[in-house]
């Protein structure tokens, strides 16, 4: 499976991408994530854009946090699990999870993402 070779079976991204995990608050790809210069955060999985820098907010979750996705790269799914009501956010080309989304009480929403199922990507080095 292509997932086992990029990600590695027993690795924190893996949980999370195909086991529903979630990230520790403020781990280790967080804290390298939260103050990135400007660019892209992609799927570690297809390369595929996810999120912009731009939308990037500090929600002080302890959670990488956006206002938006890309137009088109991920899913949201209804998510009954663990007895809560929450909508799964998952990339649209690699089917991984990537987190929830949450509305704000400013009727924005707060697109709550794990940091190890992404990499970046400084906006000057995105392949176009």
């Amino acid at each position: 499976m292509l997932g086992d070779f990029k990600l590695g079976k027993n690795t924190e991204s893996y949980k999370v991408a195909f086991n529903k995990g979630t990230d520790n608050r403020f781990c280790k790809q967080y804290d390298i994530f939260k103050n990135t210069p400007d660019g892209v955060f992609v799927d570690k999985l297809s390369g595929d854009i996810l999120f912009d820098t731009k939308e990037r907010f500090n929600s002080k979750t302890g959670w990488l946090s956006f206002y938006k996705a890309v137009d088109g790269a991920t899913i949201e799914k209804d998510d009954f699990s663990y007895g809560m009501s929450r909508v799964e956010v998952i990339a649209k080309k690699s089917g991984i999870h990537l987190g929830h989304v949450f509305p704000r009480a400013d009727g924005r929403q707060r697109f709550c993402i794990n940091a190890t199922v992404l990499d970046f990507v400084p906006r000057d080095k995105i392949k176009k």
